[in-house]
């Protein structure tokens, strides 16, 4: 009976740390997203003579800049994630 239940504990724990995992990455899609879309909104202002200062791509770049320090955390948190998993893993 103890066996049993130190498994499924084992499956409980093993569950929410997938959920967080599942979390953080959807975390990753909307900066991404944000990335993407000022890329495709300065391509498209440089190839119809829209942006002829410099000062033109600072919010641009601005945005692309802070969600980069978004995904960046979210990946630092997986990371560390996955390092406690494997650790778990090794003393069992």
């Amino acid at each position: 009976m103890e066996r049993n239940d130190k498994q499924r504990a084992k499956g409980q724990h093993r569950h929410l740390e997938d959920d967080e995992i599942d979390r953080a990455l959807g975390e990753l899609r909307v900066p991404l997203s944000v990335m993407y879309g000022y890329t495709q909104l300065l391509q498209r202002r440089i190839n119809q003579g829209r942006i002829h200062e410099a000062y033109a791509w600072l919010d641009g770049l601005a945005a692309i800049q802070r969600s980069a320090r978004v995904m960046e955390a979210s990946l630092m948190r997986i990371e560390a994630m996955a390092r406690a998993r494997q650790s778990a893993q090794e003393e069992s």
